[in-house]
């Protein structure tokens, strides 16, 4: 049920987005894009997703690159086939650690990644604030700054012992919590640790961030790199939201309104939004051919 809703939700974004579109407009600017130019977005969005398993790995040293990188991949399918990216990380945390030992530092390793991505995402927006020279209407500035200091400090609280012993004193949840605990425990005490993912994160976010440059280039909007810190952070917090079916609709539209501030046309605003999901998509759909690889395999085995 929540599932059919959020697919109406994103239809009807998509309807309100697209209902002052010239469709022949924008299957023009869709076919623009250069050979060149796509070479180098899928480039950079392979290089993207080897930032986040290095990143990933810094948790997991004993784990192969190329299984992590695997799961990377998969990890994108899930976020893209399920409801919000929260699912699609909770699916990839299960594949991963399904059947193998220490299930719960693994499990964890995949949330704390995440955490610092976070972190890592709103760096890269406090910085592009900081640094633009156009005027941002309202607190927004303020907003993400808090909302960094408040993500890191959610972080490295959990590196106090006391901490640790008073949650797990007045742990209201099932016991079998306490491993999770744990294990957060021992990656938030690692300081160094931390700030290389938050810092590995921020790179991540970069290189995805160039990739937008490019194609918005390519489709004549012409933005300061300063502007699209803060523009492209903002839109991925947006879409972080589980409120639509691979952020569709909640994407179209924050591009839509944000660009707008610059003079951006609708209709180029939309082709950008559909290209940087293209992206996604395409790095989903080989996350979903290694999944149907995986198990179509394992029953290949068992017959």
């Amino acid at each position: 049920m929540k599932i059919f809703f959020k697919l109406l939700i994103s239809t009807a974004l998509l309807y309100v987005v697209f209902r002052y579109a010239d469709f022949k407009d924008i299957s023009n600017l869709s076919f623009s894009y250069s050979p060149q130019v796509l070479a180098e977005v899928v480039a950079l969005q392979l290089l993207a997703l080897i930032v986040a398993t290095l990143k990933w790995r810094t948790f997991l040293k004993e784990q192969s690159f190329k299984r992590l990188l695997r799961f990377t991949f998969v990890g994108q399918f899930y976020s893209l086939v399920l409801p919000g990216q929260l699912l699609g990380e909770m699916a990839k945390a299960y594949r991963f650690s399904s059947g193998e030992k220490g299930m719960e530092r693994l499990v964890t390793s995949v949330a704390v990644d995440k955490v610092t991505g976070i972190a890592g995402l709103l760096l890269v927006a406090v910085v592009g604030m900081l640094c633009t020279g156009t005027e941002l209407l309202g607190n927004w500035k303020a907003v993400i700054i808090l909302a960094l200091i408040v993500v890191l400090a959610g972080i490295f609280s959990f590196r106090f012992e006391f901490l640790r012993l008073f949650i797990i004193k007045h742990l209201l949840f099932s016991r079998t919590l306490l491993p999770f605990i744990d294990a957060y425990h021992g990656y938030a005490k690692d300081t160094t640790l931390i700030i290389r993912a938050v810092m590995l994160g921020a790179l991540f976010q970069l290189i995805a961030i160039g990739n937008t440059i490019i194609l918005a280039h390519s489709l004549g909007i012409n933005i300061s790199a300063f502007d699209w810190f803060w523009i492209f952070s903002l839109v991925s917090i947006a879409i972080f939201i589980p409120i639509t079916i691979g952020g569709l609709g909640v994407r179209e539209g924050f591009f839509v309104g944000l660009l707008g501030f610059f003079a951006v046309a609708p209709m180029q605003a939309i082709i950008l939004s559909l290209s940087v999901f293209a992206l996604q998509v395409l790095a989903g759909t080989v996350g979903g051919m290694l999944e149907a690889w995986h198990w179509f395999g394992s029953r290949s085995k068992i017959k």
